[in-house]
């Protein structure tokens, strides 16, 4: 639920001119080109708290960090509507691997692994 609700204006920025047009009231909206970091912190934050929170090595620790500053930094750059439908598919990695995080921990992690669990 956190994640959902500190990251579900991802998907406006795809729509800007649709929302602009009904007189929607969207994060990207009013807030303009600043509402591109709204989507890098929280993605951050998520990753490194989660990477904690799950017991991930390092390496995989990295790898989920990195791919949300990858996704991160689409956002920052992007400014077309094919470059935020982009960044919204690459969104959907990261939210897909968050979302699998507790069953990588239940695989991989040392307490299950060693029980053979």
């Amino acid at each position: 639920t956190g994640i959902f609700a500190t990251t579900i204006h991802t998907q406006d920025f795809k729509d800007v001119d649709g929302d602009r047009a009904i007189g929607r009231q969207t994060i990207p909206i009013v807030f303009g080109a600043a509402a591109r970091w709204t989507v890098i912190v929280p993605l951050v934050l998520w990753s490194v708290g989660l990477s904690v929170f799950w017991g991930l090595s390092i390496v995989a620790g990295a790898a989920v960090t990195a791919l949300s500053v990858y996704v991160g930094v689409l956002y920052l750059k992007g400014k077309t509507i094919h470059e935020y439908q982009v960044a919204f598919y690459w969104y959907n990695v990261w939210l897909s691997t968050a979302h699998a995080l507790p069953a990588y921990c239940r695989l991989f992690s040392e307490p299950y692994y060693a029980l053979g669990a």
